[in-house]
């Protein structure tokens, strides 16, 4: 099986001949993608995933992480990553071609989920660097997957299918107002909430689920997005969307509240303490660690992990 993508990326018209070229193109892609296993493909009744965020630190903890996310992953049969943003510290990648990306992603993750996708979107610090670059790295990787600074893909449960929207929150983030990255100034936050409620309202998913950098709720160190509450929350609850995975927050989290279960898998290398220590479901300031999601037709699971395989917490959401 392979994921469909949508982003928002403006259309050309093309000749004649070069849309008959196209089409001879497209139908020997088909073809002959029907003749390989594509080690991606998932079984019919079950998506197994895991998300991480604030891995790219180069440190202890993001390798004790990477060692527990490659064992696990292979046990449970995990199909893909979902990446949260901060890719690299401090400053994200200069290129596509930048050292780090063996040095700090690579080799890191060597192993079982380096040989399957990895759905990635960007964080504070990957701005601070090239953040275009991060995208460009997606033309020449096999399992790198970032084809625009925003954008869906689906997969197939059954016969039924997920939806997950991968936005990019960095226009929504406080700390970029007084143009800390000229780039980020640049980016049209009001158009992508427009392209992120147009593909909510015309999917007919069974689970909705949304990824994007900067949490909404926080009790971390950075707290609450007031951008994100006031302008994406709302179309999130339109739509009845059933998570909000972010990272930011150098913790794990997970708050259920306006119906949504925020999960927040920020400590891929490296936590921090601090935050208004509010009441919430769960939250784990000082072991690093990651979340991995089960997804059936009727069933969300959902579990923390620490670097030693422990679960820190877990919790269950029936489709109602």
């Amino acid at each position: 099986m392979i994921s469909s993508f949508k982003t928002d990326r403006p259309s050309r018209l093309r000749t004649p001949v070069v849309y008959a070229w196209m089409c001879v193109g497209i139908a020997i892609v088909f073809l002959s993608s029907c003749q390989r296993k594509d080690v991606n493909s998932v079984s019919d009744s079950t998506l197994r995933f895991q998300i991480i965020g604030d891995w790219g630190t180069d440190s202890p903890e993001q390798r004790a992480v990477a060692t527990r996310l490659n064992a696990q992953a292979e046990a449970d049969g995990s199909q893909f990553t979902l990446s949260v943003g901060d890719h690299f510290y401090p400053n994200g990648v200069s290129s596509a071609t930048d050292s780090r990306w063996q040095s700090s992603f690579l080799d890191v993750y060597a192993g079982y989920v380096t040989r399957r996708d990895w759905f990635a979107i960007l964080g504070n610090h990957d701005y601070y660097g090239n953040a275009q670059a991060q995208i460009d790295y997606a033309a020449r990787s096999s399992i790198w997957r970032m084809p625009a600074r925003y954008y869906s893909f689906t997969k197939a449960l059954d016969d039924r299918e997920v939806l997950f929207v991968c936005l990019d929150t960095n226009p929504f983030a406080a700390e970029f107002a007084g143009g800390k990255s000229p780039d980020v100034t640049k980016q049209d936050g009001p158009r992508q909430l427009r392209w992120a409620d147009s593909v909510l309202t015309a999917s007919r998913a069974t689970w909705k689920i949304v990824l994007g950098h900067h949490p909404i709720y926080s009790a971390g160190f950075h707290g609450d997005t007031p951008d994100l509450k006031r302008l994406l929350l709302p179309i999130l609850k339109k739509h009845k969307v059933t998570a909000y995975l972010c990272g930011h927050e150098h913790d794990l989290q997970h708050i259920e509240q306006e119906g949504i279960h925020f999960v927040v898998s920020g400590a891929g290398g490296q936590t921090r303490l601090g935050g208004d220590n509010r009441p919430v479901a769960f939250q784990e300031k000082q072991k690093a660690g990651y979340a991995f999601m089960t997804l059936s037709t009727d069933t969300l699971r959902c579990k923390f992990y620490d670097a030693g395989g422990n679960v820190l917490h877990r919790f269950t959401q029936v489709r109602k």
